[in-house]
């Protein structure tokens, strides 16, 4: 080492937790900041006439198309502009025991059942999309590993993939879609919460 040239200060345990903590107080303080930002944004939105719980944007309406859903997911539609709704099915928060289905809405926003999956698969129905004459949904199966279901309209349902890692509790496979290159994309959320696997 030449003997003009400095030696890099080390830090002591004391100065290094100092230095930890000023980066995590300076990252909530950042997170905070964006907290209040976006709730003054979302104050300055108009709420609807009709639906006084539901805020726009100026300029923006809402309408209802369906109603009487338990725990609504996905909306899809087949090839002939039939809208479906995929209803999640299980218990949550020990509120009530749904069922897992798919519901055609008609024009006039009423629902009919077009498949029930109760008892042909775990539940939550996440995902859902229309492709080539059937539906294609995401879910869990008994070991609460993610998969994707293709179901026939007449209730013919034949897993496709499973094994999808996640948390096993909130990050479960969600959206299902078909892309123009004819492959598959599913969306899967994380295997542990903010990072930590726990």
């Amino acid at each position: 080492m030449e003997e003009n040239e400095e030696k890099e200060p080390r830090r002591g345990p004391i100065a290094s937790a100092m230095a930890g903590a000023i980066s995590v107080g300076a990252n909530m303080l950042g997170e905070k900041f964006t907290e209040l930002k976006h709730d003054a944004d979302s104050k300055r939105l108009k709420a609807s006439a009709n639906f006084p719980m539901i805020r726009l944007p100026e300029s923006y309406e809402i309408e209802k198309i369906a109603h009487g859903l338990t725990y609504p997911t996905s909306v899809t539609w087949d090839d002939r502009g039939s809208m479906y709704v995929a209803e999640a099915g299980g218990t949550f928060l020990n509120e009530e025991d749904a069922s897992a289905r798919i519901l055609r809405v008609d024009d006039n926003g009423m629902t009919t059942e077009v498949v029930n999956l109760d008892g042909k698969i775990y539940p939550a129905i996440s995902g859902m999309t229309w492709y080539n004459g059937a539906f294609y949904i995401t879910h869990r199966d008994r070991e609460l590993y993610g998969c994707v279901s293709r179901v026939t309209p007449d209730g013919g349902i034949t897993q496709i993939l499973g094994g999808i890692v996640d948390s096993k509790s909130d990050h479960q496979p969600n959206d299902v879609r078909m892309g123009r290159d004819g492959r598959m994309y599913v969306c899967v959320g994380i295997g542990g919460n903010s990072g930590y696997m726990d």
